[in-house]
């Protein structure tokens, strides 16, 4: 019994005379009985879910665990279950499995991710396997693939999927195709780049098709075009672009132009404006 003399278990809904439609089904309640529950989240009245066990003692609705159809989730802490579908607005998401749906805001500590659209908020850690990112903070996790819009992204693991725009601070890039965007530092595994600025990092391997590159360590792979301000660059076919300086260990430069730096071995092949000098 809690404080005002109503029970802490609801029974199974099927044993109870309150129930509101035949798409709310409650396993247990917390803190008092169906009545209660709506009385103080009457948003939960036009939403769908089954086997909910929910605690409402305090201010903020928290779900303990059970499924989650369809509706709108207003606000309040998500502690386990499973989410099929419906419009996050806001609150704390702590574990557990989103399949499809709409996250507008709030915070996403941990759990699964497998598709839907996330508008906005903060992302600690998790898998993400599909979907499309729009705007927000990612922290930390891993991400399998989809697409993101636009946002911040802390430290993680990229898999795989389209990046079209945003700051990237630090992480393992593996594979996908990077649109245009700020990269501050990390480690490119593969994939392909098309425009953007990459201050600082390791480049593995892959296609750079164009954009600014100010410093850091190429490995292999394939450059078309772009202005290479600083770095090292050890293997790769050098298409065309600006060589503004840094040192060049070795690989095959196919035209562009040399303003300065150091050579140390490789091909030159085609026509440049200017050339590396070699020693």
């Amino acid at each position: 019994m809690n404080k005002s003399g109503l029970p802490n278990r609801l029974p199974l809904l099927n044993e109870s005379k309150e129930a509101i439609n035949e798409s709310q089904h409650f396993t247990q309640i917390i803190g008092g009985l169906e009545q209660d529950a709506f009385y103080k989240f009457p948003w939960l009245k036009s939403a769908d879910f089954e086997n909910a066990v929910i605690n409402i003692e305090g201010k903020e609705l928290i779900w303990l665990d059970g499924t989650w159809l369809d509706g709108e989730w207003e606000s309040g802490i998500w502690k386990a279950g499973n989410w099929l579908n419906g419009t996050w607005f806001t609150g704390i998401w702590e574990s557990g499995t989103w399949e499809s749906g709409t996250w507008e805001a709030g915070k996403w500590k941990a759990g699964n991710w497998l598709g839907g659209d996330w508008l906005n908020g903060i992302w600690e850690s998790g898998i993400w396997v599909n979907g499309t990112w729009s705007d927000g903070l990612w922290k930390s996790g891993t991400w399998e693939s989809g697409e993101w819009v636009d946002g911040e992204w802390k430290d993680g693991k990229w898999l795989n999927g389209t990046w079209k725009k945003g700051v990237w601070t630090k992480g393992v890039w593996s594979d996908g195709v990077w649109g245009e965007g700020i990269w501050l530092n990390g480690t490119w595994e593969s994939g392909i780049w098309k425009d953007g600025v990459w201050r600082e990092g390791t480049w593995q391997y892959g296609y750079w098709e164009t954009g600014e590159w100010n410093h850091g360590r190429w490995e292999d792979g394939s450059w078309l075009d772009g202005e290479w301000a600083g770095g090292t660059w050890h293997n790769g076919i050098w298409e065309y672009g600006v060589w503004k300086e840094g040192t060049w260990e070795n690989g095959m430069w196919n035209g562009g132009i040399w303003e300065d730096g150091t050579w140390q071995s490789g091909k030159i092949n085609g026509n440049s404006s200017t050339t590396p000098p070699i020693s």
